[in-house]
């Protein structure tokens, strides 16, 4: 195949070709195992959004190509969700998520670390308190490494330290947070998702903590209005049904994944999750109410926010 410079290799021993007219991957000649997102015809790779060098060494190739053995829906759409690697996956998932404004929901974030190590710290509170930490390791160690997941692992190991040294809480909250930012910050600070990152992360810790349940609805309503009105600034038209659906749907997708988590090595539960999922989101899109975005929708929106956050969380903290 002369007219291809780059062989590709994925966990099954399949081989792909890299058209060597098309801009994408800055290795030449190698020979290796990958995960990679792309466009693929007849084993041609014609575009490449993203790639990840998976050799053999590395723990996460058997891991991968076990749980594919069990099941394919593992390598199409589980093993994307749960860890972010990819290779001829359906992107219909996330496709639709994206066209319903809901895309920060499904993919990885700290939201999804703050879950996990949240709910290992109540189950493991009495004994083996060490396990949560060892977990999320764990955990981080197997996903791919986005901005939002190095944030948000390094957001709770730096949280763990210094709460270990009983730092005082306003402190507490800016090194964790400026940490965060200056170890992950880059362009990616000018996307929305970036900072919904950290406003769904402070939800979860706000439904864990040991505050009544109407404060928690209450502080949960906020957040949800603080979470529209970032998106609004990135936004041309606004989806009135993303918004609806983004208060009920967080809950939701956060079940779904501590599911798919834990009982990852029992297919038949995944694929109900993942095909109730799928189900749920061909509703959203199908019934969609789209409204033109403005300045007057913009200043009322942020208005309200400004009120909320001076009112509802600054207000609470001096008291």
């Amino acid at each position: 195949m002369s007219q291809y410079n780059l062989t590709l290799i994925n966990v099954n021993n399949e081989k792909f070709y890299l058209n060597n007219k098309m801009i994408a991957l800055n290795e030449t000649n190698i020979l290796e195992k990958i995960w990679l997102n792309a466009e693929i015809n007849d084993k041609i790779i014609n575009r490449v959004y993203e790639y990840k060098i998976l050799n053999n060494y590395d723990f996460r190739y058997f891991l991968f190509n076990f749980l594919r053995s069990i099941d394919e829906i593992y390598q199409t759409k589980i093993i994307p969700i749960l860890y972010g690697f990819s290779l001829d996956f359906n992107r219909e998932i996330f496709e639709k998520s994206s066209q319903i404004g809901i895309i920060h929901l499904v993919i990885i974030s700290g939201m999804h670390f703050n879950l996990l190590f949240l709910i290992f710290t109540n189950i493991f509170k009495k004994r083996f308190k060490f396990m949560p930490i060892i977990i999320i390791i764990v955990y981080w160690a197997l996903c791919f490494k986005t901005i939002s997941v190095n944030r948000a692992f390094f957001a709770i190991i730096i949280g763990l330290v210094l709460k270990k040294y009983q730092a005082n809480t306003n402190y507490k909250f800016l090194l964790v947070f400026g940490s965060s930012f200056l170890f992950t910050s880059n362009i990616n600070i000018l996307n929305a998702g970036y900072w919904l990152s950290f406003i769904l992360s402070f939800l979860i810790k706000k439904i864990f903590d040991k505050s009544k349940a109407l404060d928690k609805i209450i502080s949960y309503f906020y957040i949800w209005i603080l979470s529209i009105s970032i998106q609004l600034i990135w936004k041309d038209r606004i989806n009135l049904t993303s918004y609806v659906a983004g208060i009920l749907f967080m809950p939701l997708i956060e079940i779904l994944y501590l599911n798919l988590t834990i009982f990852i090595l029992f297919p038949l539960i995944p694929r109900v999750l993942i095909n109730f999922l799928e189900f749920l989101l061909n509703i959203l899109v199908n019934y969609q109410i789209i409204i033109q975005n403005s300045l007057v929708i913009n200043t009322i929106i942020w208005t309200i926010s400004i009120f909320i956050f001076f009112g509802h969380f600054i207000d609470k903290k001096v008291k």
